[in-house]
């Protein structure tokens, strides 16, 4: 809920929401649910495999092999 008002109040349906610490992918879907662009980075493995299974039902989900 938290990330969904950040977003709501800091941009505008279709702006890009740019998460350089994505980890689970929270703001992320957040982004996705409030019909903006989304763009993550995850370094650590675990954390980036977490955030794409969660991920994969948002329809602009595009892995990076």
């Amino acid at each position: 809920e938290f990330a969904e008002l950040i977003i709501s109040n800091l941009s505008k349906e279709g702006d890009l929401v740019f998460d350089p610490f994505a980890g689970r992918g929270t703001t992320l879907i957040s982004a996705e649910k409030l019909k903006r662009h989304y763009l993550g980075v995850e370094i650590l493995p675990e954390l980036y495999e977490i955030g794409c299974s969660e991920l994969k039902q948002n329809s602009l989900f595009k892995e990076r092999e």
